[in-house]
């Protein structure tokens, strides 16, 4: 401010780009030349990248050994040497605000929820192959925020003649089919940032790339052998060749875990199911058994009071007329038993009552 207590002068636009300059120093954007892998997560970009970092380091020590960090040994000076001693601190400070080639770090990509991780291996679709199968056969959750693990094995400028140069030097990976069977491809391509580039356009000139490379092979956009991974963000372009992308959902870990998750909840509900069967199976067979039991006893007692436990249908039929008929007699009896002799002590209105009806009778 100036001393008269008016207001200061204006802050220019390339003051707030140094500072912004300032806070990004350090972190490396995603150019041309670089392989690694692009992850893609759910907003949180730095839980994703601690966890890439700890499945990667994992993974890279036990294929490739622990990394070792090369660093300058310097000969032992005298402590008494301050100007040693200062040359020496000096260059362990340079060492530290140096960028140093680890492998594997993380690199701004250019796009929102997608972080790209720039390794130093030899082939970053291998091992991305490695860690998607090992999750798929140990059947267990292993991340929380990395959704997507697709490797890069080349990058170039995000223009025609660029992507179809690459696409003819990158590897191919060996699949363990039969030789003569014939293989299938597919092109998966998704572009962020970028409006220059037509769908249509790149999938036609890989397709016949790839033809022209690796012989005759047929597209199956469903569950294809080889997948041409192209993904553009701004004027990038991050290229690879896999194999079974599809049927490996994708290379999504979340899905991979929930697949595996849901088939043994069914299976565990298969079992529970078939065991409750069988125990119905069996308990019906025991009350089967039982009331078999219970009806050779019943039989057996029958016998011993004289009944007839195994008597023809005829039989029974005939018995069941018998009792109808002494049912029907008895009635008849019973109504003509004051007809035919009448009680003595009765009152006179019910012996009144009886003679009128023997009268007309």
């Amino acid at each position: 401010m100036s001393e008269g207590g008016g207001k200061g002068k204006k802050r220019s636009k390339q003051f707030y780009r140094k500072s912004a300059a300032k806070k990004k120093k350090g972190l490396e954007s995603l150019e041309v030349g670089m392989k690694g892998f692009l992850i893609t997560c759910n907003k949180d970009e730095k839980s994703c990248v601690r966890e890439a970092y700890n499945i990667f380091n994992e993974y890279a020590d036990r294929i490739y050994g622990p990394e070792h960090m090369s660093e300058s040994s310097s000969d032992e000076d005298d402590p008494d040497d301050i100007d040693a001693a200062l040359k020496k601190e000096t260059k362990k400070l340079k060492a530290q605000d140096a960028k140093k080639d680890r492998r594997f770090q993380s690199v701004r990509s250019g796009a929102n929820n997608v972080v790209f991780i720039k390794s130093q291996i030899h082939s970053p679709s291998e091992f991305a192959q490695r860690i998607v199968s090992d999750v798929a056969e140990s059947k267990k959750k292993v991340v929380r925020h990395v959704q997507r693990i697709i490797p890069v094995d080349g990058t170039c400028k995000a223009n025609i003649e660029q992507i179809k140069n690459l696409c003819s030097v990158l590897p191919k990976p060996v699949l363990h089919h039969a030789e003569s069977r014939t293989k299938t491809y597919a092109v998966d391509f998704k572009a962020r940032c970028n409006n220059s580039l037509k769908k249509t356009e790149v999938v036609d000139m890989l397709a016949r790339e790839f033809i022209v490379r690796f012989g005759y092979h047929v597209v199956d956009l469903k569950y294809p052998d080889y997948t041409i991974i192209c993904q553009v963000i701004k004027n990038v372009c991050c290229m690879s060749i896999v194999k079974d992308f599809y049927d490996l959902h994708r290379y999504n870990l979340h899905l991979i875990s929930w697949e595996n998750t849901s088939t043994e909840n069914e299976t565990a509900v298969g079992e529970d199911s078939a065991k409750r069967g069988h125990m119905n199976d069996s308990e019906q067979g025991e009350s089967n058994n039982s009331n078999q039991e219970i009806g050779q006893g019943e039989g057996a007692t029958g016998q011993g009071e004289g009944a007839t436990g195994s008597v023809p249908h005829d039989q029974e039929y005939k018995d069941i007329d018998q009792v109808e008929e002494d049912k029907e007699q008895k009635k008849k009896s019973n109504e003509n038993l004051f007809k035919e002799d009448p009680p003595p002590n009765l009152p006179i209105w019910i012996s009144d009552m009886l003679e009128a009806d023997r009268e007309t009778s």
